[in-house]
């Protein structure tokens, strides 16, 4: 059920409901577990605690694909978790010192 501050009257004079998100009678806003392919430079920047200006210079540099679409960059997801698996450090062997 839409309330009246998302309600925008229609041209034939009935409200339609502009509400993009499904409710729940509790009225919780339940959200799709589906990831975004793509991510912005933000994105990156939120999910690695990598600078924006990092992720710009991978791109342009050539280290990560990337491409503009409406003047924003844009990075794949996969390339993202390219990058972070390259910065794992490999485990410490379990060697007995002397």
């Amino acid at each position: 059920m839409a309330t009246a501050k998302n309600r925008i009257p229609a041209k034939n004079g009935r409200n339609r409901n502009h509400s993009t998100s499904t409710r729940k009678p509790s009225g919780r806003t339940i959200m799709s577990p589906v990831e975004a392919e793509y991510l912005s430079v933000e994105g990156c920047e939120r999910l690695t605690n990598l600078s924006r200006s990092t992720w710009r210079r991978y791109a342009y540099a050539g280290t990560v694909a990337s491409c503009k679409v409406g003047g924003r960059l844009i990075i794949p997801r996969s390339e993202v978790n390219r990058i972070l698996q390259g910065a794992m450090r490999p485990a410490l062997a379990t060697a007995e010192r002397n």
